[in-house]
């Protein structure tokens, strides 16, 4: 593929990260919907369950060297990354 679009249960986005990787062709892109959840995940003080998987995905994906990066602030955050 030469992109995937992950907007899903957000239990599973690291699984779905990782399905996609190995589906997407180099230089192709995963979207990831919902990264800044409504701005809660810079948040300290709110701790829901949601909130604590999307900051764990976010975390995930910043360590992830199988791809370049960014994440776009636009209404609940958008990550862009390309497969290197």
């Amino acid at each position: 593929f030469d992109m995937i679009f992950i907007d899903a249960d957000k239990e599973n986005y690291i699984n779905y990260f990782n399905s996609s990787i190995g589906l997407v062709k180099k230089n192709g892109f995963i979207l990831i919907d919902n990264v800044l959840w409504k701005g809660d995940v810079a948040n300290p003080g709110k701790n829901d369950r949601l909130t604590n998987i999307i900051r764990e995905f976010n975390s995930f994906i910043k360590k992830d060297d199988r791809v370049e990066k960014i994440i776009l602030p636009l209404a609940d955050g958008i990550t862009i990354c390309r497969k290197i």
